[in-house]
């Protein structure tokens, strides 16, 4: 939770800072889905059929790791953090 009060106050100073009014509408999170997706392009993945997905810029076959909260559901993408080798190549 500390992880979340540090970032909010960090976007908090940067919005403030360019002169971007800050308002909160909790039923609204299109601006932050785009934001993380225009961030983290490079880090999609397609879903491509059983269970394998495929990263949008190097075409690597990768899961979804087994601990991960989406493990067993099949999203047609997914943006993961990083990229974890062990018998396989885990998102």
């Amino acid at each position: 939770m500390n992880y979340a009060r540090q970032i909010r106050n960090q976007l908090e100073y940067l919005m403030t800072h360019v002169g971007i009014e800050i308002h909160s509408n909790p039923t609204d999170s299109i601006g932050i889905r785009k934001a993380i997706c225009a961030g983290f392009f490079h880090h999609t993945a397609k879903f491509s059929g059983n269970g394998i997905y495929k990263t949008i810029c190097h075409q690597k076959n990768v899961h979804i790791h087994p601990n991960s909260c989406l493990f067993g559901q099949m999203p047609r993408y997914v943006i993961y953090f990083e990229l974890v080798l062990a018998t396989k190549e885990y998102i």
